[in-house]
């Protein structure tokens, strides 16, 4: 086995390292896109009858395409050791094909429902093809990774390792259940009220809420308004989020919990290491990542104005996505070894 192809069986399971899957995806759905509305009117029964088709096509790919990868990294004993057995995944088909047929059925339905609801809140009347495209990728993306999810789980599960004839498995990734509990509901409600009830003072302090005759008033974002909805949101995550997730995981290096990176990393061992000043070097990051976003949004699906819930469901995506990226951030920041090495000092120093 040559160099290249071992480092390509050691790359991981696919919902940890699943961007060539997502991007394959994405990329075959949008050629979809091009070759049956480009340069045609868009209703939103086409984008309804799009939808269920993209869960449908989404499934079919991405199944296969996880077994491939899972069959490759089972012999070599490269599967998690440490695997939560569901009753619940076991009793999901084997066969690719008709776990695929599975899933395209649930997602064909759940994805056209989910574009229905959202067009609605938003009340949009008017399709655009730009928009529509990027929309599209958007949500192919989040729809693929939970499909690499599901069949990740499945294809862990004890029942499907009989081929290996007790091959033990050593690998350190993490399987997360993907399954919806009642428990990540509540953190979920939990959070969002949370980060609600805290958006509504800062509000209150910076002049985006209004309180008149008794009644709390919440002010419309305007496309003009960007800036001071990215400074609030840049204050709100560096002080809810940035910074107690610093603590936590310096907390965790200081007490050996946290490994020591084998190689340093130069772009991220400039940031303070203290979690106060951690957060305070993202805050300016955070305000400017915000507004460009915000920016985007308004300006890709054609928004001038939205009300607080509407914004609030952009913001709230916004800051998984980027709560992601601030622990991979900071993971590698506190990994980083605090030994300073001196230069050797030449025979004529000495």
């Amino acid at each position: 086995m040559d160099a290249r192809k071992g480092k390509d069986w050691t790359i991981g399971l696919p919902y940890v390292d699943n961007a060539r899957t997502v991007c394959i995806t994405v990329g075959i759905n949008l050629a979809v896109a091009f070759l049956f509305f480009f340069g045609r009117p868009i209703t939103l029964r086409s984008i309804l009858l799009d939808a269920s088709i993209c869960g449908v096509i989404t499934s079919f790919i991405d199944v296969p395409t996880v077994l491939w990868r899972i069959k490759r990294l089972r012999p070599l004993g490269r599967l998690p050791k440490n695997i939560p057995e569901s009753a619940l995944a076991m009793r999901l088909p084997r066969n690719p094909l008709l776990l695929s047929l599975l899933l395209g059925v649930l997602f064909g339905a759940v994805t056209p429902l989910f574009n229905f609801l959202i067009i609605r809140f938003y009340e949009v009347s008017t399709f655009s093809f730009t928009g529509f495209a990027l929309w599209r990728i958007l949500y192919t993306c989040f729809l693929s990774a939970k499909i690499v999810e599901i069949a990740v789980f499945r294809y862990v599960q004890p029942d499907c390792a009989s081929e290996t004839n007790g091959i033990m498995q050593h690998g350190d990734d993490a399987v997360k259940d993907p399954l919806p509990r009642v428990s990540t509901f509540k953190q979920w409600f939990n959070t969002v009220t949370d980060d609600f009830g805290f958006n509504v003072l800062v509000g209150l302090l910076l002049g985006g809420t209004l309180v008149q005759d008794h009644n709390v008033i919440i002010a419309p974002v305007y496309r003009s308004g960007i800036a001071i909805s990215a400074l609030i949101l840049g204050i709100i995550v560096t002080t809810r989020m940035v910074y107690p997730l610093a603590k936590t995981i310096k907390e965790g290096r200081d007490s050996g919990q946290l490994p020591t990176a084998v190689d340093a990393c130069r772009w991220v061992a400039w940031l303070p290491r203290p979690p106060a000043k951690f957060a305070l070097a993202l805050l300016l990051p955070v305000i400017v990542s915000s507004m460009a976003v915000f920016q985007a949004v308004f300006s890709f699906f054609g928004f001038e104005v939205l009300d607080f819930f509407q914004f609030f469901f952009i913001r709230t995506l916004f800051v998984s996505l980027l709560s992601k990226g601030v622990v991979r951030l900071a993971l590698l920041r506190y990994m980083q070894s605090e030994q300073r090495h001196e230069p050797a000092m030449t025979d004529r120093e000495a």
